[in-house]
């Protein structure tokens, strides 16, 4: 059974997750400044999903 401070946890890095795909979206002009933010926001939102699927038991 998953604890509460896990659920929060895990809420808290999908939230991050889409915080991050959303300013990811925000780049549209396609220079080479843009694709870099955009590259990094994807991964950063990457990451707080893998840190979600962590907090959570498999």
């Amino acid at each position: 059974m998953v604890d509460t401070e896990k659920l929060v946890i895990c809420g808290q890095e999908l939230t991050r997750a889409f915080d991050f795909l959303d300013r990811a979206n925000d780049c549209v002009w396609p220079s080479a400044p843009q694709l870099a933010t955009k590259r990094g926001l994807l991964d950063a939102a990457r990451l707080a999903v893998d840190a979600a699927k962590q907090a959570l038991p498999h």
